[in-house]
């Protein structure tokens, strides 16, 4: 069963309103600790 899991980003500098490139991970994968979910 999945679950939602809220993801904290980082302290990327002083950015506002950075684009998420890419999603590394979809529906239903099995994502383990340091694993990348996304692309800045």
């Amino acid at each position: 069963m999945s679950q939602l899991i809220e993801v904290k980003v980082p302290d990327i500098g002083d950015f506002k309103d950075v684009p998420v490139i890419e999603v590394l991970v979809k529906p239903g994968d099995t994502v383990a600790a340091e694993d990348s979910l996304v692309t800045l």
